[in-house]
């Protein structure tokens, strides 16, 4: 029964991690989306 659990547990954690790295990769394309056209503009 500890197999499961722990993979259960792993999947759990890639699946967080996962998740933090897109949302993490959206802020940074919504940043540049707004700095680029603000250099453009200058």
């Amino acid at each position: 029964m500890t197999l499961p659990d722990a993979d259960d547990a792993d999947n759990a954690d890639g699946r967080r991690f996962i998740l933090l790295i897109i949302n993490i990769s959206a802020l940074i394309c919504a940043r540049l989306r707004h700095l680029r056209p603000m250099n453009t503009d200058i």
